[in-house]
C-alpha cells in the first residue's frame, strides 16, 4: 500500500495517482496538482506529507459572505481590499509557506501574511476578485476559513479549559480518596482491587478528555517530524496510564492513577494560570497604554483632547495633517487626502469627499478635517499594523536561542529517559517505571519558554506607565546592544511649543500676516507650526483651496488666487543679524514678505541626561536647521559630533555611515522629517509632545516629558536581558536537580507532577518580581 503524497494517509486504491505520486482521494490529488502546476511543491519542504486532508468543498456555505463580509474586511477602496480570516488548520511551517504564496495561485491576490500563534491570515487582493472566491480558494487547498468569527469563540475555548480542569480535579480528588486505604494499609485484597478498578475508570475521562490535547499535539509533532514540548508530557501521561493499567490487570499493584490525574490537573492549572497572565499582559499592553494616542473631539463647548478608550461611536474627531485615523469613520467636513500605505503597503494618495468612508490606520495629508466615528477605536488593530516589521536581520536573538534550546532540551530528555530505562531494567527492574515516569514528568522546558515573554511583557508594561511605548518585545533586546545615539534637534532636544518667536516684517506687517499664517499652520502638527500657531491668538477661518506639507521644506498652499509658502525659503534673506536663530520665511506669490525668528529652549534636565549618556555611548546631533544657535545652546550639552542643514535623505545617509562602522544606532527624532532615519536606525525613537501624533516609522514612542529618562531606558533594557539569562539558569537548575532525583527512582511521580507547574509559576514569579523591583529602583531612585 502507498501513502498519500499530500496528507500521508494510507491509499486504499492505486488508481488515484499522478506519475509516481499516489493519493488517498481526489481532493488531495487536486491540491497536489494545483501546487505542482504553480511551481509550489516547495510547500512540502523538508517535512514528510505536511498537507491537510481535503474534504469536499461545499461552496454554497460561503454565499453568506455577501451579507457578513464587513466582519472580515479591514480596509477597502475602489481597487484594493484587505481582509482577515481565521484558519484553524494551520499547524506547521509548510502551512505558513503555502499561505504566504497565495498570489501564485490567484493573480488577483497582492499579498498574504500569516499569524501562526493566532492561526489567522491577512490577505490583500485587488477587486477583480471577491471575498467569497478567496474563501473558496483557501478551502480548496485545505484551509477552510472559520466564519463564526466572534469573541464567543475565545470565550468557548476558555470555558473548555475550565471544564477540563474541573473534570481532572474531580477525578483526581476521588482517586486520592480511593487510594487513602492503600496508602495506610487499611484494606484487604478484594477492596484494594475494587478501588483500583474504580480509579481506572475515573482516569479514562482524564486521559481521553482533559489530557487529550497533549496527546494530539505530540502525535502531530511526530507526524511532522518536529520535536515539541508536548512529546515528553504525552510520554509521561501514557507511561503512567499503561504502567498503572498493567499493574491492576496483573494484580501486582494498585497503579498510579492518582499521579496521572494529578499530573494532568496541575498541568491544566498551570496552563490556565499562564493564559490568564498573558491575557492580562496583552490587554494592558495593546489597549490601555500601548500608544500615547488621544484625539481632539469637537464638542459644543470647543475641542477637547480625549483618550482613545473614551471615544464613542458618533464622536466628531478633528484630524490634522499627518495624523492617523484612529477608527473607521465617515468624513463630515473637509477634503480628505489619505495615505493608506500603513495599511496596504500602497503609497498612492486617495482623495475622498464628504460622506465618504474612512478606515482606521490611514494617515491624513492635507488641511484639517472633521470625521464621525462609525466604530470604536481598536488599538490592537493599530498594534498589528505597527508591528509589521520592514527591517530584516539575520542576527541570533535571545528568542531564537530559546527556541533552539527548547528543541534540543526535549531531545536530551528523551535520551536521559532511554538511558534511565536501560540502567534500571538491568539493575533493579522494580524501579524502572518509577524512574522513567518521574524523568518524563519532572523534565519540562515550559519554564524556559516562559522566561522571555513574561520578562519582556512586564518590562514593556512598566515602561508604558512612564511614557515609554515600545513597538514589540524584541526592541528591548535591540536597545541592550546599542553603542551610538543620534539626536535630532528641533522638536527633540528643543521644546516644540516653547520657542522665543519674533516676526520680522519685510513688505507686510504682523497684523497683515498673522491671520493668513494662522489659517495655514493650524493644519500642521510640525513642532514649528505648533509653536507659531500658539503665538497667534486671534482665530481665522479663511479657507484654503490646497494644502501640502513637504518634509524638510515647509507648507505650500493656495488661498484664493495667492500661492503661499511657509518654511525654509530659497529666497535670499537680507538680514545680517546672526543672533536671530532659526528662521521661518513667509512667501506670497514667490515674494518674501517677512519671516519669523525662533530661538529654541532646551528641554529641562537634558544637560544632566546627556552627560549620563556620554559615559556609555557615542552621541551625535543632526539637524535640518542652521547652526546659529549652536554657541548659545548646544556647546554646553557636550555633543561634539554635530551636523546641520541636513535634508531628510541626508539624515538617513548619516545613519547608514555610522552603521557601516559596525555601530548599533538609536535615532531619536520627532518623527516628521526624521521618518527615513528612524526606519534606517537599529532602533528608532520618536519624541512626541502632542500625544495625538502617532509615528508608524518608529520602534519606540517617547512622551517628550520622558526624554530625560532615556539613559534609564537603556539601563533597564540591559537589566531585562540579564533577568532573562538568570531565568534560563534558574530553569536549568530546577531541571538538573529534578532529573538527578528522578533518575535514581527516588522521586514519586505525583511529586514530579506537582513540581512541573510549580517550576513555571516560580519563573513567572521571579521574572515579574525582578522586572518590578528594577523598574522601581531605576525609575524612582536611580539618578
Amino acid at each position: 500500500m502507498h501513502s498519500c503524497s499530500h496528507c500521508g494517509d494510507t491509499c486504499k486504491s492505486e488508481n488515484i495517482k499522478i506519475n509516481d505520486h499516489y493519493f488517498c482521494c481526489n481532493g488531495c490529488k487536486t491540491v497536489f496538482q494545483l501546487l505542482n502546476d504553480n511551481d509550489l511543491c516547495d510547500y512540502y519542504g523538508d517535512e514528510t506529507n505536511p498537507g491537510i486532508k481535503i474534504n469536499k468543498v461545499y461552496t454554497e456555505k460561503f454565499n453568506i459572505l455577501d451579507e457578513i463580509e464587513s466582519k472580515f474586511i479591514l480596509f477597502q477602496n475602489s481597487t484594493i481590499t484587505k481582509a482577515k480570516f481565521t484558519l484553524p488548520q494551520i499547524h506547521c511551517s509548510s502551512c505558513i509557506w503555502l499561505l504566504e504564496h497565495l498570489n501564485r495561485l490567484n493573480e488577483n491576490i497582492i499579498s498574504s501574511e500569516v499569524n501562526f500563534q493566532q492561526k489567522n491570515i491577512t490577505i490583500s487582493f485587488n477587486n477583480d476578485t471577491n471575498l467569497k472566491e478567496i474563501a473558496i480558494l483557501l478551502s480548496s487547498i485545505g484551509y477552510e476559513p472559520r466564519l463564526d468569527e466572534s469573541l464567543e469563540n475565545k470565550k468557548s475555548e476558555s470555558k473548555t479549559l475550565i471544564y477540563k480542569i474541573g473534570v481532572a480535579g474531580f477525578c483526581f480528588g476521588n482517586i486520592m480518596l480511593f487510594s487513602f486505604p492503600e496508602y495506610f494499609g487499611l484494606t484487604d485484597e478484594n477492596f484494594s482491587s475494587f478501588f483500583s478498578w474504580l480509579s481506572f475508570f475515573l482516569s479514562l475521562p482524564v486521559l481521553l478528555y482533559s489530557g487529550v490535547d497533549y496527546l494530539k499535539n505530540a502525535i502531530l509533532g511526530i507526524k511532522q517530524k518536529q520535536i515539541n514540548m508536548d512529546i515528553p508530557i504525552a510520554l509521561g501521561i501514557i507511561t503512567l496510564f499503561v504502567r498503572s493499567t498493567s499493574e491492576i490487570i496483573t494484580e501486582t499493584g494498585s497503579g498510579y492513577f492518582d499521579s496521572l490525574s494529578g499530573l494532568v490537573f496541575f498541568l491544566l492549572v498551570g496552563k490556565w494560570f499562564q493564559a490568564k497572565t498573558y491575557e492580562s499582559l496583552s490587554f494592558e499592553r495593546t489597549y490601555k497604554s500601548y500608544f500615547p494616542l488621544s484625539v481632539s473631539v469637537a464638542t459644543e463647548s470647543g475641542n477637547v483632547t480625549t483618550k482613545l478608550e473614551d471615544l464613542k461611536i458618533g464622536d466628531e474627531i478633528i484630524i490634522r495633517n499627518q495624523e492617523i485615523i484612529p477608527a473607521d469613520a465617515i468624513l463630515k467636513k473637509g477634503k480628505g487626502i489619505l495615505d493608506y500605505s500603513f495599511v496596504t503597503g500602497e503609497s498612492d494618495l486617495i482623495e475622498v469627499d464628504e460622506n465618504a468612508k474612512l478606515y482606521a490606520g490611514g494617515r491624513h495629508k492635507g488641511q484639517e478635517i472633521t470625521i464621525i466615528l462609525t466604530h470604536k477605536p481598536d488599538n490592537s488593530y493599530l498594534t498589528q499594523l505597527w508591528n509589521k516589521s520592514t527591517k530584516e536581520t539575520s542576527e541570533k536573538t535571545v528568542s531564537k536561542i530559546a527556541d533552539d534550546v527548547s528543541h534540543y532540551f526535549t531531545i536530551t530528555v528523551l535520551g536521559i529517559t532511554l538511558v534511565t530505562f536501560i540502567y534500571w531494567f538491568f539493575v533493579d527492574y522494580s524501579l524502572v517505571w518509577n524512574a522513567v515516569s518521574a524523568v518524563l514528568i519532572v523534565a519540562c522546558p515550559c519554564a524556559l519558554a516562559l522566561t522571555i515573554p513574561f520578562t519582556l511583557g512586564n518590562s514593556i508594561r512598566f515602561l508604558g506607565r512612564n511614557g515609554i511605548y515600545l513597538k514589540n518585545a524584541t526592541i528591548l533586546e535591540k536597545l541592550s546592544k546599542i553603542d551610538h545615539i543620534v539626536f535630532d534637534k528641533t522638536g527633540t532636544l528643543t521644546k516644540a511649543g516653547s520657542k522665543n518667536i519674533t516676526y520680522h516684517p519685510i513688505t507686510k506687517s504682523e497684523d497683515e500676516i498673522s491671520p493668513i499664517v494662522k489659517s495655514i499652520v493650524k493644519h500642521s502638527s510640525h513642532p514649528l507650526s505648533v509653536a507659531i500657531a500658539n503665538t497667534i491668538h486671534e482665530e481665522s477661518d479663511t479657507s484654503l483651496s490646497s494644502f501640502e506639507e513637504v518634509s524638510g521644506l515647509g507648507l505650500k498652499c493656495k488661498m484664493g488666487d495667492n500661492k503661499i509658502f511657509i518654511g525654509n525659503s530659497s529666497i535670499k534673506n537680507e538680514t545680517k543679524d546672526k543672533t536671530l536663530g532659526s528662521k521661518v520665511s513667509i512667501e506670497i506669490n514667490d515674494e518674501l514678505v517677512g519671516f519669523y525668528s525662533l530661538t529654541s529652549n532646551i528641554r529641562e534636565g537634558l544637560k544632566n541626561e546627556l552627560e549620563e549618556l556620554n559615559t556609555n555611548y557615542s552621541l551625535s546631533l543632526i539637524s535640518g536647521d542652521n547652526n546659529r544657535e549652536d554657541k548659545e545652546i548646544f556647546t554646553y550639552l557636550n555633543i561634539e559630533n554635530r551636523k546641520y542643514n541636513l535634508s531628510p535623505k541626508d539624515k538617513l545617509e548619516h545613519i547608514k555611515t555610522i552603521q557601516n562602522n559596525n555601530k548599533k544606532v538609536v535615532m531619536v527624532g520627532d518623527g516628521l522629517n526624521d521618518a527615513g532615519a528612524l526606519m534606517q536606525s537599529d532602533v528608532g525613537i520618536a519624541v512626541s509632545d502632542d500625544v495625538n501624533y502617532f509615528v508608524p516609522a518608529c520602534d519606540v514612542i517617547l512622551n517628550a516629558n520622558s526624554l530625560n529618562t532615556l539613559s534609564k531606558l537603556m539601563k533597564y533594557s540591559k537589566i531585562s536581558m540579564n533577568i532573562i539569562w538568570s531565568g534560563f539558569i534558574l530553569s536549568f537548575m530546577y531541571n538538573i536537580v529534578g532529573l538527578s532525583f528522578a533518575v535514581t527512582g527516588s522521586l514519586s511521580p505525583v511529586i514530579a507532577a506537582i513540581l512541573m507547574p510549580l517550576s513555571s509559576i516560580t519563573i513567572v514569579a521571579f521574572t515579574s518580581l525582578s522586572t518590578r523591583y528594577y523598574y522601581k529602583k531605576i525609575f524612582t531612585s536611580y539618578t
